[in-house]
C-alpha cells in the first residue's frame, strides 16, 4: 500500500484513481505529521463494518400510551416524503425525530 499525501493525491488524482480501479490501494496522508486519515482501495475490496445491535440499549427508552394508534401509512409519511431528510413528526401521545 502506497502513501500519499493530500497534496500528491491533488496532484496525481486521475492517475491515482486509475490505479486504484486496477487494484492499488493507497492511504491518504495529512498535516505536518502525515498521519493517515483515510484509505482508499478498490470497491470490489470494501468490507463493511456489521452493524452493533442494541447499541442505544440503557441510553435511550420508547414508551406509547395506551390510547396509542396510527396506521403504518402514517408511521411512515415522513421517511417517504420526497423532500424529508430530517423530520419532526407529532401527534397526540407520540413524537418521533430523525
Amino acid at each position: 500500500m502506497k502513501t500519499l499525501t493530500v497534496g500528491d493525491l491533488k496532484t496525481n488524482f486521475s492517475e491515482v484513481l486509475k490505479a486504484v480501479q486496477l487494484g492499488e490501494e493507497f492511504a491518504i496522508a495529512f498535516g505536518k505529521r502525515k498521519e493517515v486519515v483515510a484509505y482508499l482501495v478498490p470497491k470490489q475490496l470494501r468490507t463493511k463494518a456489521k452493524r452493533k445491535i442494541g447499541i442505544l440499549e440503557g441510553k435511550a427508552s420508547v414508551t406509547f400510551k395506551d390510547d396509542y394508534k396510527m396506521t403504518d401509512e402514517e408511521f411512515l409519511a415522513p421517511l417517504l416524503s420526497k423532500d424529508s431528510k430530517m423530520a419532526l413528526y407529532q401527534s397526540e401521545g407520540w413524537q418521533v425525530i430523525w
